[in-house]
């Protein structure tokens, strides 16, 4: 069977081709590369509802920015207990959060 005719290459003039690297330029400055962190991010966009990745990156700078240093890791624990949905079908019978005692009784009353 016969292969399909390729397309010849469309030819750009230089001012094409100048608008399509600066084009090019402006995207790269905005890009981030998540790595192994994709299918978490992917999890926590579609638990807490957002639409866009901008709207989850500013729902986590906004609430991370809102706590203070000392609060950041007990809320990576909450972070993580929303994404891993496997983990929290694994642990059912054990209490959600599981952290050491004396956390437990600092989150409980801050509340």
């Amino acid at each position: 069977m016969a292969e399909p005719e390729k397309k010849p290459k469309k030819v750009l003039s230089e001012e094409a081709k100048k608008r399509k690297r600066e084009s090019d330029r402006t995207q790269a400055r905005t890009q981030i590369n998540i790595g192994r962190a994709y299918t978490q991010w992917r999890k926590l966009k579609e638990a807490t509802g957002c639409k866009t990745d901008g709207d989850l990156a500013f729902l986590l700078l906004d609430l991370f920015g809102s706590l203070s240093f000392s609060l950041w890791s007990d809320m990576e624990v909450i972070l993580r207990r929303l994404v891993d949905v496997s983990f929290r079908q694994q642990r059912f019978q054990r209490s959600w959060l599981h952290v050491r005692k004396g956390q437990r009784k600092r989150l409980n009353s801050s509340a």
